[in-house]
């Protein structure tokens, strides 16, 4: 069995109400449950939420609720807590330990169906751990620098700044869509990128972490793009 479950709560400072927030005129929660349920993919799809107005989009759209306690609606609260949380209530009647429970972040309107399905092949490898998606940083991140104690400028990785570009490290970083493992793995609490994870590469452009108003519109822009090609998800 394949269970998809989505944290959204209530609360966001950065972006006020960004789990429901209008996404080219809809709730981009909703987008993202409509989205899943097309694929046709998973039996069953939860929204992990302590909010009313939360609810009551993912009920409207087919989606099941999970409650969760407000001491796991905070700043503090980890998607590790969540997961486990949310997990945790379904296993009584609904999910054994070999399912397979999938974390999908509420703001993913550039998720993209091929993304699970290669995620899932690569799982059925995986013995304790998580099948993610990820981007490359090689470029940006082999020449990153900060500002050292005395204010100057220091290379975060010395070694790669006389390298070129095409030979340096391969560094890659969370692309924020989803997260898939057993749900005995969530239930133990196996960290998300153990030595036992994998990820699967996905492009450039396929994800935005969206944290602030710039990235809501470039994600916009972006998804108007795709829709415009008919891009194939």
């Amino acid at each position: 069995m394949r269970i998809a479950v989505i944290p959204a709560r209530g609360g966001s400072k950065r972006i006020p109400a960004k789990n429901i927030r209008d996404f080219m005129g809809t709730p981009v929660l909703q987008l993202t449950i409509e989205k899943i349920i097309k694929f046709n993919f998973f039996q069953d799809v939860y929204v992990s939420t302590e909010d009313e107005a939360t609810s009551e989009i993912a009920i409207n759209c087919g989606a099941k609720i999970l409650k969760r306690e407000t001491s796991l609606s905070n700043d503090f609260a980890t998607t590790l807590d969540v997961m486990h949380d949310a997990v945790n209530q379904l296993r009584s009647d609904v999910v054994e330990a070999s399912d397979y429970v999938t974390c999908i972040y509420p703001v993913t309107p550039l998720l993209k169906f091929k993304h699970l399905q290669e995620a899932f092949r690569i799982l059925e490898k995986v013995n304790e751990g998580y099948v993610f998606v990820a981007q490359n940083q090689s470029a940006q991140m082999s020449r990153s620098f900060y500002f050292n104690d005395i204010g100057k400028i220091e290379m975060l990785f010395p070694a790669q700044e006389k390298i070129r570009t095409q030979d340096v490290t391969q560094i890659y970083s969370d692309a924020g869509l989803f997260y898939t493992g057993k749900a005995s793995t969530w239930l133990s609490r196996i960290p998300l990128f153990g030595p036992e994870s994998r990820f699967v590469e996905i492009g450039k452009y396929d994800s935005v972490d969206i944290d602030t108003e710039e990235d809501w519109k470039f994600a916009e822009e972006l998804f108007r793009i795709r829709m415009g090609n008919a891009q194939e998800e």
